[in-house]
């Protein structure tokens, strides 16, 4: 019940709200039964309510698969790369096949406008250097030890917000990033005293990841014109297109290289799944939910990482490192919740 007095209304109690709600309900009840329409009305809110779980779920599953993907992707870069296959002809392969898969979805979009196509091209260049520094690092050192800078894609994230994009971190992203620094500086002084860290794998890392970080902030340029899964079909064409003729001439020219590949095919063709698996969730993901928190969910696949290190590597330290990886995915919790 409301009183008026004067200027000052004084609303009921919470019971009349609550009789008065029910009241509304029941009249929207009887309409719909008079008109004839409440059973459409149930099945279209029954039909959303059943579509919602299932997105829910796909999104779940979505996660999940990134985390594993991109858990297994590392494990198995790895074993290709201690097989003798140079990291420049891992990312040959990995461009031209990627380039071909993405090459239908292309051909059913528009051509990108012309003032995109400098964009797409120098996005897809840095992505290229960042890949081969990323092998690098991969093929220098052990995955369970290089694994955690991972984590560094959220502080290159915010560091190119602030000076590409006039995007300027919380108090609690500030927090985050202090918690990964100081994460990353326990696993280098404790493989320093292992005498197991290799500093050149640790900058090649943290470099590719600069590279990563700054070609999506270019392609962020380019998703307001063409969308996210275009941009990043004619980035993987591009970077096959590239890497086609260097591919051409370190194969068909290098008989070593050949009879690697062969004894390494079956290897290099789970890499490739759970790469081309990668991207597409990546896609996925990234128009549903922000860019930042796909990346802070990636995350957790970093104890994944170390797991399998131990189990499919051999790396008998990778245990040792979960305390500074827990610290290190806290960090990115901060950042981005």
């Amino acid at each position: 019940m409301l009183l008026n007095n004067g200027s000052n209304v004084v609303h009921g109690s919470e019971p009349d709200r609550i009789q008065r709600k029910n009241e509304a309900r029941r009249l929207v009840f009887a309409i719909m039964v008079r008109l004839g329409i409440y059973e459409q009305v149930h099945d279209i809110l029954s039909f959303a309510c059943q579509l919602q779980i299932f997105l829910i779920t796909l999104m779940i599953f979505a996660i999940a698969g990134l985390v594993i993907s991109s858990s297994l992707l590392s494990i198995y870069s790895k074993k290709v790369l201690n097989a003798g296959i140079p990291p420049t002809l891992l990312l040959y392969i990995s461009a031209i096949i990627g380039g071909l898969l993405f090459l239908p979805l292309a051909a059913l979009s528009p051509f990108p406008p012309s003032n995109t196509v400098f964009t797409l091209i120098l996005a897809a260049i840095l992505r290229f250097f960042a890949a081969l520094l990323l092998n690098y690092s991969i093929k220098l050192t052990e995955v369970s030890f290089i694994a955690p800078f991972s984590s560094f894609h959220s502080v290159f994230g915010i560091l190119f917000g602030i000076l590409f994009l006039s995007e300027y971190p919380t108090f609690s992203a500030i927090i985050g990033i202090l918690l990964i620094i100081i994460s990353s500086f326990f696993l280098y002084r404790f493989d320093v005293k292992e005498r197991h860290v290799n500093a050149k794998a640790i900058i090649l890392k943290l470099v590719g990841i600069a590279l990563i970080v700054l070609s999506a902030v270019i392609l962020r340029s380019v998703l307001l014109g063409i969308g996210f899964a275009i941009s990043v079909a004619y980035m993987w064409i591009i970077l096959g297109v590239m890497s086609l003729p260097f591919l051409t001439h370190i194969y068909f020219r290098n008989p070593v290289v050949v009879n690697i590949v062969k004894e390494s095919k079956s290897n290099l063709i789970v890499l490739l799944i759970f790469a081309l698996s990668v991207s597409l969730l990546e896609i996925f993901l990234f128009s549903k939910i922000q860019v930042g928190y796909v990346f802070a969910y990636t995350q957790v696949g970093l104890l994944m990482t170390v797991i399998l290190a131990d189990k499919l590597l051999g790396e008998k330290r990778a245990f040792k490192r979960i305390p500074t990886i827990i610290l290190s995915i806290v960090g990115v919790a901060f950042i981005f919740f």
